[in-house]
């Protein structure tokens, strides 16, 4: 796909993405309501080790390539009676992963869900968890030394402090609040002070109707991120108000047979990067909308967009942070719509897929262009930019058989992306259709 206005293409070739996990979970009960916990889970090789893009101003993802070693788990905790007491390191996860995400929540057979999770928000984590029985009501509080998210880059350094109520916790029916006040250092000695806001409830009924039994589950979370930043600073603002939100819900009715899916997500864009704001929410890298809109086609855009802002022969003075630009995979700027339907066919096999609509909330725009163009938006074509971002068919087959204990995966997914005006060039014309896909290999003792 073009990815700016002098035609300059991205074009990866086939990739090869491994994941060796192994995980070990204990617990030793002395009485009712006193136990003893030990977790341990660790990626012994996680990445991109083959293939992919070998072009350093329009890696996607450069946190995947070359593969890595990752500590995923490594947690002691204590239950005596009511309270819990833990302490180590451990991944964090709310809700349907919106901001907090483990990287572990992904495709099952009644979801429909083109994911394919790799690494997840690691901590290192104090944990203090109350329960209220009579009410049905858990109460924490944690203090966390980030080891690792998406907000992270280069040598930043990152310590949050959480408080949470959860109503029914691992029931059915169960809502919540998550409140995360993060301190951010960055390797330019700049800082970061926000607060995280995040709700989430989620609703199950069964519904029977003669000998048919189905499933109506309804989700929501949203997410509002509040305070200043040292980020991007510019001759007019050395520091930034932080104003971002955040909504994704996901509704699903089906029995055990086939089901529908709607996934809706809402991210706040931002259209002036030149003004006291940032409001572009970023939802966290393992929340999948579909396989090519945001994860290759708009991360190869944004991650060429350092490098034409940076041209000497441009601009004076590069602006700083420009590393901050690429949106690595995530989504943004949007209110997209997925609706996917789903079949078991037999006991191990499910196939699945349907369209996602994505539209932008504000203008899609690239910073030089528009800053050339005296603040009008501008896209990297250098175009006025219209507000559909396209269509994009995903269709994907799931075999999953077991064997005495264990459980192979053999998988396929595929898309097919019509640009929309929102990717329109100076001639009026759109980007090719592009395709893509993944087979997927698996085995879990």
């Amino acid at each position: 796909i073009k990815v700016d206005k002098d035609g300059t293409t991205y074009a990866p070739e086939a990739s090869l993405n491994s994941r060796f996990r192994v995980n070990f979970d204990y617990r030793h009960n002395f009485r009712k309501y006193v136990w003893v916990d030990a977790q341990y889970e660790h990626d012994l090789y996680t990445g991109v080790s083959a293939g992919g893009s070998e072009s350093a101003d329009l890696l996607v993802d450069a946190n995947r390539r070359g593969g890595a070693s990752e500590l995923r788990k490594a947690l002691l905790g204590v239950q005596l009676g009511y309270v819990g007491v833990s302490g180590g390191i451990t991944t964090s996860h709310w809700g349907l992963g919106l901001l907090a995400n483990d990287g572990k929540h992904g495709w099952r057979p009644n979801n429909a869900y083109f994911s394919d999770p790799r690494s997840g928000d690691r901590v290192l984590r104090s944990r203090l968890v109350g329960t209220i029985p009579p009410a049905n009501i858990a109460l924490i509080l944690a203090y966390d030394r980030v080891l690792g998210d998406d907000v992270l880059i280069g040598d930043d350094e990152a310590n949050q402090i959480i408080g949470a109520v959860v109503v029914n916790p691992r029931k059915q029916r169960t809502g919540g609040i998550y409140v995360a006040r993060r301190t951010q250092t960055h390797g330019n000695g700049g800082e970061t002070l926000v607060t995280a806001i995040d709700a989430y409830g989620k609703w199950t009924q069964e519904i029977t109707s003669g000998p048919s039994k189905y499933s109506l589950v309804a989700e929501i979370e949203a997410a509002t991120i509040i305070g200043t930043t040292d980020l991007g600073p510019n001759p007019d603002f050395e520091s930034h108000d932080v104003l971002q939100f955040g909504v994704l819900s996901r509704v699903s009715f089906g029995q055990a047979r086939w089901g529908t899916v709607l996934d809706v997500l809402f991210a706040s864009g931002d259209q002036n990067t030149d003004d006291g704001e940032i409001n572009g929410f970023k939802a966290d890298r393992n929340v999948d909308m579909g396989q090519l809109i945001f994860r290759q086609a708009l991360a190869a855009i944004s991650a060429r967009s350092p490098v034409t802002a940076s041209n000497p022969e441009l601009v004076g003075e590069p602006s700083a942070d420009l590393d901050r630009l690429p949106t690595r995979g995530a989504v943004t700027n949007t209110l997209s719509l997925f609706p996917r339907l789903w079949f078991r066919c037999g006991k191990d096999l499910t196939v699945y897929g349907g369209p996602l609509f994505a539209f932008s909330n504000v203008p899609a725009i690239d910073p030089l262009n528009t800053r050339t163009a005296g603040g009008e938006p501008r896209n990297a074509y250098d175009a006025k930019p219209g507000s559909y971002l396209g269509t994009e068919l995903n269709l994907g087959m799931r075999y999953r058989p077991h064997w005495k204990r264990t459980q192979f995966l053999f998988g396929i997914e595929a898309a097919h992306f019509t640009p929309g005006e929102a990717f329109v060039d100076g001639a009026n014309q759109r980007p090719s259709p592009i395709t893509g896909g993944r087979v997927l290999v698996g085995y879990t003792l």
